[in-house]
Formats: C-alpha cells, sequence, structure tokens
C-alpha cells in the first residue's frame, strides 16, 4: 500500500546531476520545468497535491545547492540532505494548507523512508558523474 508523500524521487537523481554539472541556476531551470510539467500532466497546478509537492522540492533544492557549493558532501550526501528536506518541506506546507501541527507525526515515517531513497538517487547522480569523469579522461 503506497504511502502519501512517499516516493523513490528518481527524479532527484537527475537535479543532483544537473546541480554538479551546471551549477545551481540552470538546476533549478531544470527542477522549474520538472515541477510545473508534473503539475499539468498529473496533479493540475496549484491543487493541495502540487503545493505540497513544491514545498518539497524548493525546500530541498535550497538545501541541496547550499550543501553542493560549500563542497563538503558528495552527490550521496546530498541526495540523503535532499530526501530529508523535501520531506520536511512537505510536511510544513501540509501543515500549512490543514492548519495542523498533527501531521508532524507522519514526519519520522517519511524520514525513515527517504533515507535509503535519498541514498539511492545520491549513489546513482554519483556513478554516472564519476564515469561521466572518467569518459572525459580517457578521451
Amino acid at each position: 500500500m503506497p504511502l502519501p508523500g512517499a516516493h523513490l524521487g528518481l527524479a532527484n537523481c537527475i537535479t543532483i546531476i544537473v546541480l554538479y554539472l551546471y551549477g545551481p541556476k540552470k538546476a533549478f531551470l531544470f527542477l522549474t520545468a520538472r515541477i510545473i510539467l508534473v503539475g499539468l500532466l498529473f496533479t493540475g497546478l496549484l491543487t493541495p497535491g502540487f503545493l505540497i509537492g513544491l514545498g518539497g522540492a524548493l525546500f530541498s533544492f535550497l538545501i541541496m545547492a547550499l550543501g553542493s557549493s560549500l563542497a563538503v558532501l558528495s552527490p550521496v550526501g546530498i541526495g540523503l540532505l535532499g530526501a530529508f528536506f523535501h520531506n520536511v518541506g512537505q510536511i510544513l506546507v501540509a501543515m500549512i494548507l490543514m492548519h495542523t501541527t498533527a501531521l508532524l507525526s507522519y514526519l519520522p515515517v517519511l524520514i525513515l523512508l527517504g533515507i535509503p531513497t535519498g541514498f539511492f538517487t545520491g549513489f546513482l547522480a554519483k556513478l554516472f558523474l564519476d564515469r561521466l569523469r572518467s569518459y572525459w579522461e580517457n578521451k
């Protein structure tokens, strides 16, 4: 049974790759286009589901951009940060929309699910970036 707000987040893998290859401005443009496309195709623009996803995506992006600019974390660490703060952003927006703090009790569940998915998306991004770097070095 799927849990609300829980998903693998493979699109975040691409966001991490774009962030590392092209920087935060282009990664933000990519993320914006992706969010609008998802809104148009699946959730509808300005629906509660769209706004909750938007809040999570923007909050996680801000933290991932900051983390990548510090050059302290690998893409795996950035993926973990992104997953954690995406969940926090989702819950914050949902609390505002629903006028309740009771949703905070759901945050530990989302975080526990977000740890392996954030690791996985960060690992895939790192794998791609390492292979791309190896390709250019051997060319």
